[in-house]
């Protein structure tokens, strides 16, 4: 169930995400077995090399997984590490990294400064590579940050004054970058957001004069 000609069909993106939500929901109930679901995912992973569909799926169970985890388990650091690495996978679909964003943010809880470092480094990827599909995936991770770390780092992360400038760049991937940030910070923080629109709404508005 993935790749990018599953994109063009609407049921299946539709079954894919159920049928995600279903595992999801399983690996709530046995959280208990944590480090057995690990392992059971981590063969399904490698015995279904070369599909693509049924490796990210896996990866995406792997981080309902490794919340559960100790705060600064390796695990739990190697499962993030890898959200990150598909995410930002120039190949990435974006339905699959929505997925992979849903589930991310207890895996930066407690990080501390390695948390901040990684959502430095997002969002300047999110603001400057040169591929949608990296942007996009390094704003919906920096999203996924900031809803772990919490919202009162968002002035650690020096996120505002980046996306100022981006956003009011004359190239056009850097304000698409910056405006993907906001979308995934909104997304990701709901009603504690709510606050910081005051940064954004004037930058959204001026963007509705882009053709």
């Amino acid at each position: 169930l993935g790749g990018r000609e599953l994109e063009q069909d609407e049921r299946l993106v539709q079954l894919r995400e159920s049928c995600i939500a279903a595992g999801l929901a399983l690996i709530e109930t046995h959280q208990e077995s944590s480090g057995h679901l690990l392992a059971v995912l981590e063969s399904h992973i490698a015995s279904s090399a070369g599909n693509d569909g049924l490796q990210l799926c896996g990866v995406v169970f792997l981080g309902g997984v490794g919340k559960h985890f100790q705060v600064g388990d390796p695990q739990a650091i190697a499962i993030r590490n890898r959200l990150l690495d598909i995410l930002l996978q120039a190949n990435s679909v974006e339905s699959v990294q929505k997925q992979i964003q849903r589930v991310m943010p207890p895996l930066f809880k407690g990080g501390g400064d390695a948390s901040l470092d990684i959502g430095r480094s997002l969002l300047e990827k999110a603001i400057n590579s040169s591929d949608l599909s990296v942007r996009r995936g390094a704003a919906l991770g920096l999203g996924a940050c900031i809803k772990g770390v919490g919202a009162v780092h968002l002035k650690s992360l020096n996120v505002w004054e980046p996306l100022k400038e981006a956003v009011e760049s004359k190239v056009a991937s850097k304000r698409q970058g910056a405006l993907l940030c906001y979308e995934a910070m909104a997304l990701s923080l709901g009603r504690t957001f709510e606050p910081y629109i005051k940064n954004v709404l004037p930058h959204m508005l001026d963007r509705f004069s882009d053709t």
